[in-house]
């Protein structure tokens, strides 16, 4: 699981505690195989449960857990940037063959699988799963490019829908929106059971 991913994308969910140890998580994380829960708490001013409640709220068993997890992403990412063989995407140069710039592109396309695949909560998935396949009807809306990608679900999924008893219905409108400078268009998909 990678937590220092878990961790930068879930910030805005963090309570002044919880913000307090990402930051010094993140700031201090090649030197986390010398330090303890209680050292840190100490330094930050807070409990030491909030640091096992905060490794529990990322998915570890305790901070231990989240700590050696930690070390070995860090370790890992390191020998990923000394790695000469293959950079990202932002590495790529004109001397490069095509051959090589694929690979490039191919091992920045793995990497941000593996950072979206770490961050899935699978209990909270299949509850959203759960909830959708009793639907009587399901709304898709999207705004901006979002909406294309709504449309593309709707057409790639319509006929698994309808063998499932739901029908969808496609709306396109353009509305304004607070906080929107400018007009955008949405579409709205309705799935309804027959």
């Amino acid at each position: 699981m990678l937590y220092l991913t878990k961790i930068r994308n879930a910030e805005s969910e963090f309570t002044g505690n919880e913000q307090k140890i990402a930051d010094f998580l993140r700031a201090n994380v090649s030197e986390l195989k010398s330090v303890s829960s209680r050292k840190i708490a100490k330094q930050l001013g807070i409990s030491q449960s909030s640091i096992v409640k905060f490794a529990q709220k990322l998915g570890a068993q305790g901070f231990t857990e989240l700590r050696m997890a930690l070390i070995g992403e860090y370790s890992a990412s390191r020998e990923k940037t000394n790695a000469t063989a293959l950079h990202l995407h932002s590495s790529i140069t004109s001397d490069d063959s095509l051959e090589v710039i694929a690979r490039k592109l191919n091992r920045e396309k793995e990497l941000a699988l593996e950072q979206t695949c770490a961050l899935f909560d699978y209990a909270r998935l299949q509850k959203i799963i759960d909830v959708i396949s009793k639907a009587q009807f399901i709304q898709i809306t999207g705004l901006g490019g979002s909406a294309l990608v709504g449309a593309r679900s709707v057409v790639q999924t319509d006929e698994n829908w309808l063998s499932r008893g739901l029908r969808s219905r496609h709306a396109r409108t353009s509305h304004r929106f607070p906080g929107v400078e400018k007009r955008r268009c949405t579409n709205r998909y309705l799935l309804q059971r027959q």
